[in-house]
């Protein structure tokens, strides 16, 4: 993923790590990891999301643990864990509208947590193991799907769902939503793709 400004890039890998990169030249300018233990991830990397506008990322793992760290090219180092998941985080974004950050886990919760100091907000109980989840462009809400075979709108301010989808007939794997939030399109295991209206959710 590139930073907010396109200056860095930041990338992450099975071998625990989090590089963050000159694009420029090519050469890594930090890198993120445990020492001993402790600080940062120390299981593989499974998810990194860069802030639209600020300095700082949020990054996942197999393990469940999540962490906010900052992204810059003089300093760029883990800031805080966020509540942790039982299983491995399979997305994670920052919301457009409003200051929080989404992490989103086979065990099938979702984690809205506040940016400015890291609390647990909201968690969502999905159902069955979420695959992919979004945020919303345009509204406090998160598109999420997984192996139940729904694609679920959940408002992100209190856990209530606020739309509910039905298309296919095994575990959805891909999911996209359109830049003004009217449609969303999901792929599945079953070999179809759906298109669902959202407008209003």
């Amino acid at each position: 993923s590139f930073s907010h400004d396109g200056r860095l890039v930041v990338s992450g890998s099975y071998d625990q790590k989090v590089i963050v990169w000159s694009p420029k030249t090519g050469a890594p300018l930090h890198r993120l990891v445990a020492l001993n233990g402790r600080g940062y991830h120390t299981a593989p990397l499974t998810c990194i999301s860069v802030h639209h506008d600020k300095p700082i990322m949020v990054t996942g793992a197999e393990d469940g643990s999540t962490w906010l760290c900052s992204l810059a090219k003089g300093s760029s180092k883990p800031l805080k864990p966020l509540t942790e998941h039982k299983q491995s985080v399979e997305a994670a974004e920052f919301c457009k509208v409003l200051d929080l950050v989404m992490t989103a886990s086979s065990d099938g919760t979702i984690h809205i947590s506040d940016v400015t100091n890291g609390a647990l907000r909201t968690k969502v109980e999905h159902g069955g193991a979420i695959t992919r989840a979004l945020w919303h462009p345009k509204a406090p809400a998160i598109v999420a799907a997984g192996t139940d075979t729904l694609v679920v709108v959940w408002d992100a301010r209190n856990g209530n769902v606020v739309r509910e989808f039905k298309g296919h007939a095994d575990a959805v794997l891909a999911l996209a939503i359109a830049s003004d939030g009217s449609a969303v399109v999901s792929g599945g295991d079953d070999s179809t793709v759906a298109v669902f209206d959202v407008k209003g959710a």
